[in-house]
């Protein structure tokens, strides 16, 4: 990988990563950034590819939203085609608490997003919260101040509620895949999740279930307390600096999807906690089941996936996990070649 300082999947710590002036062998611009904000805790970083009009909106909610003084941002772009990218990754160049990457060559999410990580623990030793964002999100609210409220005694990773574009709400939270969970999904159980969300509403929810659906519906409670949670969708995620040090950054044999579980499974086994801010919110406008994916996208979850199953399972588990996987990815191509 050709980013600040040396990583490799998955595995990096302040310790490896080279002292003092910063390089980027990828980068476009000047390797020495011009921001330096004394009193900055948060640094915000991120991954842009394409989608000029999304990052925009996102970096402007960051500036509405968060005091000014208390964030970096910075932008890694991956070598992205649209030419209206190249105009509003100028206009953020020239603001005096941004940095901009732009690699050469498409290096995909978590590599780039490592980058951006690796740029950070070198050259702003005084920030202590990394907030890993998509483009195609959207502050509604000062969500550091959630962070901050939510970070209590080891807590290492936190988000906020995730909402449609119309307001309703998304999946921010998850239990771990299981055979039983994969085996329900896999059976067409998630059709039943507005039925129960319905239910829930109308305090009808009586009955036992399991771990994966209560887990699930907790995402559509009202906003209240924080919640430690197993694993938090990365579309938005506040990550404390001491998490990198301890566990290492994104693994980078998750081209895309499930680079956000991995760090939250690989954190919480070594005793961080892993947390939900319901009074924080984040509009998510690029939400999109994996069910509706494009054939080459449904490819790489499914990848994803496997690599998931490989690395953090073992015995009879790992072969049903990798067997239900395979026979989902079979199962929705069908379903879209009939279409």
């Amino acid at each position: 990988m050709t980013t600040a300082g040396t990583v490799t999947a998955g595995v990096a710590t302040e310790e490896t990563l080279t002292e003092g002036t910063l390089t980027d062998t990828t980068a476009s611009t000047s390797a020495s950034p011009r921001v330096s904000p004394e009193k900055a805790e948060f640094a915000f970083i991120v991954a842009s590819y394409n989608g000029a009009r999304y990052l925009s909106r996102c970096a402007r909610s960051i500036r509405e939203k968060v005091g000014e003084g208390r964030y970096v941002l910075v932008v890694m772009d991956d070598a992205s085609t649209d030419a209206d990218v190249g105009e509003a990754l100028e206009r953020l160049r020239r603001r005096e608490d941004t940095v901009v990457r732009v690699n050469p060559r498409n290096q995909g999410f978590s590599r780039n997003m490592n980058g951006g990580i690796s740029l950070v623990l070198q050259g702003f030793p005084q920030v202590k919260y990394l907030v890993l964002l998509n483009q195609d999100t959207q502050l509604l609210t000062d969500i550091t101040a959630d962070a901050l409220r939510a970070l209590g005694e080891r807590g290492g990773i936190c988000g906020p509620r995730l909402l449609n574009a119309d307001g309703s709400v998304q999946n921010s939270f998850y239990e771990f895949p299981t055979p039983g969970k994969r085996l329900a999904q896999l059976a067409g159980l998630r059709r039943a999740g507005n039925l129960a969300r319905r239910l829930l509403s109308a305090g009808l929810v009586k009955a036992p279930l399991p771990p994966f659906a209560r887990t699930y519906l907790k995402n559509f409670l009202p906003p209240g307390d924080v919640l430690e949670v197993p694993w938090l969708c990365g579309a938005c995620l506040v990550v404390s600096r001491e998490v990198f040090t301890d566990v290492g950054l994104l693994d980078e044999g998750f081209q895309m999807y499930g680079e956000d579980m991995d760090l939250c499974r690989r954190a919480g086994a070594a005793g961080w906690r892993i947390l939900h801010f319901p009074e924080g919110r984040v509009v998510h406008h690029g939400n999109v089941d994996h069910l509706r994916l494009s054939r080459q996208s449904l490819s790489t979850y499914h990848a994803s996936m496997e690599r998931f199953y490989e690395k953090h399972f073992t015995g009879w588990r790992r072969r049903l996990l990798l067997l239900l996987n395979r026979a989902e990815e079979w199962k929705i191509l069908a379903r879209q070649g009939r279409r």
